[in-house]
């Protein structure tokens, strides 16, 4: 294997033994229902396994990171979809 090879399969081993059940849920709009003046939602669930962070200080910065904001770094390994900015990640019932 290569070095990134070697180095993203011992990360996810690390992930699955010591990361958190989480799921990832993406939404997504249906068609505009002229009628009701609403859109449907679709929801879909993705399992995974991920680990959780503060950010450091130096990083928040009042825009894009705000005070109490979490980092996660998940595993990609099984998982159908790339993550997206809108996505909500759930832990336990948080």
């Amino acid at each position: 294997m290569s070095f990134y090879a070697d180095t993203r399969a011992e990360a996810d081993e690390i992930l699955r033994e010591f990361g958190r059940a989480l799921t990832l849920t993406r939404r997504v709009s249906g068609a505009y229902d002229t009628a009701t003046g609403t859109a449907s939602v679709t929801a879909t669930e993705y399992s995974g396994r991920g680990a959780v962070f503060d950010y450091p200080a130096r990083l928040i910065d009042g825009t894009h990171v705000l005070r109490g904001d979490k980092r996660i770094v998940m595993s990609a390994q099984g998982l159908s979809v790339v993550p997206a900015p809108g996505d909500a990640i759930t832990l336990g019932d948080v």
